[in-house]
């Protein structure tokens, strides 16, 4: 396997604006060991996402990531990373 183990928590919870209802505040942690030509390499990840109830089953998500010590898959090793996504959540119920 590519990462033999995988470990991660969080918490998601009501945003806390109050006139935002259905808004939801979201925290994590990851870490991952994967397979390098090394060896085994963990990389951690802190997480933390807004959720923004855009209708009642659409969200927008905008995520932030710090990620320490990336498994060096780059051509160019880095120490620490940033990473900064969109989520769009779609609900069928």
């Amino acid at each position: 396997s590519f990462s033999p183990y995988y470990l991660e928590a969080g918490y998601s919870g009501p945003a806390p604006m109050r006139n935002r209802p259905n808004d939801r505040l979201n925290l994590g942690v990851a870490r991952a060991w994967v397979r390098t030509p090394d060896g085994l390499q963990a990389e951690t990840a802190l997480e933390a996402n807004y959720e923004y109830a855009v209708t009642r089953r659409i969200s927008l998500a905008p995520d932030l990531q710090y990620i320490l010590r990336p498994a060096r898959f780059a051509a160019t090793p880095t120490r620490n990373a940033w990473v900064l996504m969109l989520r769009l959540y779609f609900s069928l119920h």
